[in-house]
């Protein structure tokens, strides 16, 4: 007894190749000093990004112990957490008014427009 479908493609046999395409995210490595102890932040994004990312963590956790040197690293980090999630919680809600007066001149001039062309008919 032979194998009938040997020989044949995939295709020839009536079955459809599904095509996937597999993205692989690369992890980006960085290593951070902070008071003395060394990080090793990984992400996704690019090297730069997660060297901006971890010299803002830097930056805010020393100049915190600058001013309170008594204080541990561990509650300076948790300070600069709180300081940083802040920080974008005032940003996000600065741009959404900014987007809200934006929309607001959007519509006005939309209105502007349609009433100039209801003119001009």
């Amino acid at each position: 007894m032979g194998f009938p479908f040997l020989g044949k493609s995939i295709k020839q046999l009536g079955f459809e190749a599904e095509q996937k395409s597999v993205t692989i995210a690369v992890m980006n490595t960085i290593d951070i000093l902070i008071g003395n102890q060394r990080y090793e932040l990984k992400g996704n994004e690019s090297p730069e990004h997660l060297e901006e990312v971890a010299q803002i963590v830097r930056r805010r956790v020393d100049s915190l112990r600058k001013k309170n040197p008594s204080l541990s690293l561990q509650k300076a980090a948790i300070l600069a957490a709180f300081d940083l999630a802040s920080d974008l919680i005032k940003a996000k809600r600065k741009s959404s008014d900014h987007r809200s007066a934006v929309l607001a001149k959007a519509q006005k001039l939309l209105e502007k427009v349609e009433w100039d062309l209801q003119l001009s008919r």
